[in-house]
């Protein structure tokens, strides 16, 4: 009885297709491949479960493989072509396609030894990996697709080549290494089953023997007294188990060929002999005998083979062909003449001009990976950050500065202290060279072995190499001011011919452009190398990224030259402008307020300072006028003992300090704006020098490589053959999909620690003032969670409703059709229900994909989102509510003092945090509302 396999043969004929248009190349699909000795029997079962006499002759037989694929149908009809995997490029290589019918079916013998012999013709080999394929149908077919591969040998014959044996092995293993390839291994019953090759080879592939079906042949020529061995080895009493069993079958011998027995009559003698001969009719098992039982069996096994591997077939078709166009893409196109070359290079220059900006100045964000490099315009920012650093640590800009090492002069009791500042706590600084004795300030030497300071309790002891402690005198902060001896020293070195109680301007200006050159122009220096460095690294990156270039390394090597060039032309022109602006600005000048406020407080603040400290302090103590008086006359005695010098020297000083901390902020300023130009200038040189290349020069550096040309060629014909492979699929069997809820998307919003984004804050910052909200930041966060949370379910969902509805339909048919007296019908309406759900899927997929588009780019008038941000930002006012009356001031200002703390980066973190929490919630219910809405239409 002929087993069609309803409802399955349009997935046996798509793996056909698939098979035909080379798709295994690249694609394991589910086959079953016939393999044996060139005497095992091999052509003669095919000829049997084909019903079609293959081709023979003393000589091997099969040259390469054969692919017979057989359909059930009413009437019998084959074609026979060939499937090229290596097709020469020859003018004569086409072989015509043969068609046969009812008429001239014996001609189909004929057809395939054409084929064949016009693919080794073409070839050149003794055995080729083109495949001739037969289709078959009739009355007589099984659905069912077997390869017929040649025979293994072991010795080559005269005219034969020496690689004969390899060239089968290599084509033999290109199948049996398919997972998803049923070996059907052909054995003759008189050949010792543990030393044939072919079970060697099976078992090298398929160790669990899982995909192996051994075939014995021949059984009429076993050994007198060897059927108990062959039959205990077909129960599987011998061997390991085979998982899918052993099978026997009885071919015509060379005398019913002799005789010209027929196909059909070889058939029934078959059936005799197992019938009548012993031990074979004494087995209950008759399944496992007859050509006819191992045609239903192998059928029944294709279509268990293809149902099951038909998801990941077609997962694996559009994963590889999408990877193939994507790859062919990154090779970029390969221009044939000047005319598309010019064409080619003006498109990439384009590209440049427009596009280098974007991904190294401005920072505009397209996906969110903070793994990913710093983009150069956050490089430019850290190395900036270091710049100010480097300046903030400067000289010139801590004149006035108390720290430790710092030269001062203490004020204690009316007389002056010169030390080295060692210890600094609070509002007390102590020097190294005074220790207390007693209640008085004594002065130590300066080499006296102390190896560190340290702190017990409220006092502070420098620890001697000796063991020794001695304990530190403490002065008043307020009472302590930067030496200007080395200012004296300078006054006195440079003293002009002049009356000398006048301030030297040219000593002070001298003393600023010395500061500036040794501690400002190398750090200004220094970030201009660094940002042409990047400059030029980001711009090489660039130009090896861009896909128009990839496969022309001489266009790739010229086009990193003449950045460099330009980056090189930039980096002198603002060395020059920079070195302009360091010289300029080591002539001091300003009109700033704050210069001439901050001297005038600093001519006084010391003397307001020492009367300050001078006077009683107590609302119990009684003043005395005369005694005040003579306080403060003393202040101010002392600091007229002072030499010219020294008030020159403190009068400088301050000016330097003024002036140093004016020219600071300009300085930090200026200096990253010019190096920024080399940034922002770069695209519009290399454009201007681009525009100069010549057509010789476009002929030499536009030159695909030989291995580019080859690749993309490989590339394109696997995505053909995908394409192909994807056009022949018949959308029957839709993967069902569940749905994953859509609230990760809100889960993730609502983070309460806005470290994620201060992150992405850092990685992602344009070159512009870093604090206000990066809106392209907030945008490309949203569209990236979207992207990844949001629109793979929408589509899957979608996908699941259409094949639900599928169903639905294909159901409702199938009840109705008991009724109808058309057979035909019920297939014709499931078709039609098939194409208008299809129809409408389509239509509905592209307005869900370009709504999910439009959701990419954030906007809503929702009252609900301005509200709940409003709320946001004051929410964590709530932790007044724990404030006692009596610390309320307190406790207030720390609230505020501690969110002052924070970073700039903090404060837009969390700013963005409440919007994109605001905004999640709005953007969730209606794009939960949008994919039901398409899904119920």
């Amino acid at each position: 009885m002929t087993m069609t396999m309803e409802g399955y043969e349009r997935y046996h004929q798509f793996v056909d297709r698939l098979t035909e248009n080379n798709v295994d190349e690249y694609i394991d699909l589910p086959m079953i491949a016939v393999m044996g000795d060139t005497s095992s029997g091999k052509s003669s079962l095919l000829s049997n479960i084909s019903l079609v006499e293959l081709p023979s002759a003393d000589v091997i037989t099969t040259r390469c493989p054969i692919m017979l694929k057989m359909h059930h149908d009413s009437v019998r009809s084959a074609c026979v072509k060939i499937s090229w995997k290596d097709k020469p490029d020859v003018a004569d290589a086409e072989f015509a396609e043969r068609k046969i019918e009812e008429e001239n079916w014996s001609s189909i013998t004929s057809a395939i030894a054409d084929a064949q012999a016009h693919i080794i013709k073409m070839s050149g080999k003794d055995v080729a990996r083109d495949i001739v394929s037969v289709d078959m149908r009739g009355p007589h077919c099984e659905n069912l697709t077997l390869i017929d591969l040649p025979g293994i040998v072991r010795a080559t014959g005269r005219g034969e080549s020496a690689s004969l044996a390899e060239d089968i092995q290599s084509l033999m293993s290109d199948f049996l290494t398919n997972p998803r390839c049923v070996i059907l291994a052909v054995l003759p019953c008189n050949v010792d089953f543990h030393n044939s090759q072919i079970i060697a080879e099976a078992r090298k592939v398929d160790r669990l023997t899982k995909r192996t079906i051994p075939v014995l042949t021949k059984p009429d020529l076993i050994d007198h007294g060897g059927e108990r061995s062959v039959k205990d080895l077909l129960l599987g009493a011998k061997t390991d188990s085979f998982d899918m069993g052993f099978h026997m079958v009885k071919g015509r011998g060379q005398a019913a060929l002799d005789r010209n027995q027929s196909i059909e009559e070889g058939l029934q003698d078959e059936d005799n002999f197992f019938t009548n001969t012993e031990p074979w009719r004494s087995i209950d098992n008759k399944n496992l005998f007859s050509t006819k039982n191992l045609r239903v069996k192998l059928a029944a096994l294709q279509m268990d083979l293809i149902q099951s591997s038909f998801k990941d077939i077609v997962s694996d078709l559009k994963s590889q062909r999408e990877e193939a166009l994507t790859d062919i893409q990154a090779l970029g196109h390969v221009p044939a003449n000047l005319a598309d070359k010019r064409t080619l290079f003006y498109s990439i220059k384009k590209e440049i001009l427009n596009t280098i900006n974007t991904k190294t100045l401005y920072g505009h964000i397209h996906y969110i990976d903070v793994h990913s490099e710093m983009r150069p315009s956050a490089k430019f920012h850290v190395a900036s950050k270091l710049f100010q650093d480097s300046l903030n640590s400067s000289k010139l800009a801590n004149i006035s500065d108390i720290s430790i090492g710092t030269k001062v002069i203490a004020v204690h009791n009316g007389k002056d202290f010169r030390g080295e500042i060692c210890y600094v706590s609070d509002n007390i600084v102590y020097l190294k060279e005074y220790v207390r004795n007693g209640a008085t300030c004594t002065r130590v030497g300066d080499n006296d072995g102390e190896v560190k300071i340290t702190q017990q309790g409220s006092r502070v002891y420098k620890q001697l190499s000796s063991g020794m402690k001695q304990e530190l005198f403490l002065f008043e902060r307020k009472l302590v001011h930067p030496d200007p001896k080395w200012i004296s020293d300078y006054i006195e070195h440079y003293r002009p011919y002049k009356l000398p109680i006048f301030i030297n301007t040219e000593l002070f200006e001298a003393i600023v452009a010395d500061l500036i050159k040794k501690d400002w122009a190398p750090p200004a220096m220094k970030l201009l190398d660094y940002t042409s460095e990047f400059m030029n690294s980001a711009a090489e990156d660039f130009i090896k990224d861009l896909n128009q270039t990839k496969p022309f390394p001489l266009l790739q090597t010229y086009l990193t030259n003449r950045s460099a060039e330009v980056v090189e032309f930039l980096t002198q022109e603002k060395q020059i402008h920079l070195r302009e602006y360091v010289a300029r600005d080591q002539v001091p000048y300003s009109q700033n307020h704050y210069l001439f406020e901050n001297v005038c407080k600093l001519k006084t603040q010391r003397l307001m300072e020492e009367v300050l400290a001078a006077l009683p302090v107590g609302t119990s103590v009684q003043i005395n006028p005369s005694s005040l008086a003579s306080t403060i006359k003393n202040v101010f005695q002392r600091n007229q003992n002072k030499s010219v010098d020294d008030h020159m020297a403190e009068e400088m000083m301050h000016a330097i300090d003024g002036y140093g901390k004016v020219a600071l902020k300009r300085f930090i300023d200026d200096v990253p704006m010019i190096c920024i130009e080399i940034m922002q200038m770069f695209a519009d040189k290399l454009d201007e020098i681009l525009s100069k290349t010549t057509d010789d020069e476009l002929e030499h550096i536009i030159k695909a490589s030989f291995n580019t040309v080859a690749k993309l060629n490989q590339l394109k014909q696997k995505a053909e053959r995908l394409g192909k492979g994807i056009d022949a699929l018949v959308c029957e069997l839709v993967i069902a999909l569940i749905i994953n809820e859509l609230y990760p998307f809100q889960r993730k919003l609502v983070r309460s620690d806005p470290q994620w984004i201060s992150e992405c804050i850092k990685h992602f910052h344009p070159n512009k003032l870093p604090v206000f909200i990066n809106t392209d930041l907030f945008e490309a966060i949203v569209a990236n969670l979207i992207k990844k949370d949001c629109a793979p379910p929408a589509m899957e969902f979608f996908d699941y409703t259409s094949t639900l509805m599928k169903d639905a339909a294909r159901g409702f048919i199938e009840e109705l059709k008991q009724t109808w007296s058309f057979p035909s019908f019920p297939s014709f309406l499931v078709n039609k229900s098939t194409e208008v759900v299809e129809d409408l899927t389509q239509g509905k997929r592209i307005q869900l994909e370009d709504d999910v588009t439009q959701e990419l780019t954030p906007y809503t008038k929702n009252h609900y989102l301005f509200e709940n941000v409003c709320k946001l930002k004051s929410q964590r006012g709530d932790s007044f509510i724990e404030i006692k009356p009596s610390d309320l001031a307190l406790t207030v200002k720390g609230v505020f003092q501690r969110n002052q703390e924070r970073s700039v980066y903090d404060h837009m973190a969390e700013d963005m945090l409440h919007v994109l929490s605001g905004y999640g919630k709005v953007a969730l219910k209606i794009f939960i509302d949008k994919v039901r809405t398409y899904d119920m239409h």
